[in-house]
């Protein structure tokens, strides 16, 4: 069962665990940037633009923080179009995501994103802008809010 009620101190917790930079990337790209997972599988080194520090997601640019842009430097060894090119196919991504999240009851990429919307509920930012930053639609967005609202009290 999902988490809807994770805390600032269950993510702290959940991201200072002895995690590898391609692991850490794809926690932060849900977690800080509010990608989804069909979006972080389908990453292209091409949408990244680390001069800018801006990253394209589903024809969305927003702006790439810090240490996800660090943590996308690190993984760049790897060959390939896609950021995460070792995996063949979507399901063999949500498999090995299955798998590093076992141990972690209720966090998923979707927890991560929610954690994301309620962050930037807390700092204000209306319905609008959180529809087109990250392509919900404004019944999708209000269908996930009042559970977001309590997670956005509690960041304050």
């Amino acid at each position: 069962m999902e988490n809807t009620s994770l805390t600032l101190q269950d993510m702290y917790a959940f991201l200072s665990e002895k995690w590898d930079s391609e692991e850490r990337a794809v926690f932060h790209l849900a977690l800080f940037q509010g990608l989804r997972c069909n979006e972080i599988y389908d990453l292209k080194w091409e949408n990244i633009d680390f001069d800018k520090f801006l990253i394209t997601a589903n024809g969305r640019t927003r702006r790439l923080d810090v240490i996800t842009a660090y943590l996308l430097q690190d993984c760049k060894r790897a060959t390939g179009e896609r950021v995460f090119s070792r995996f063949q196919t979507y399901n063999s991504f949500r498999v090995w995501l299955t798998k590093k999240l076992k141990n972690h009851d209720g966090i998923t990429i979707s927890a991560l994103n929610k954690v994301h919307i309620a962050t930037m509920m807390g700092l204000g930012i209306g319905n609008n802008v959180l529809c087109k930053m990250l392509g919900l639609s404004h019944s999708r967005l209000n269908g996930i809010r009042q559970p977001l609202s309590e997670m956005a009290s509690g960041l304050n």
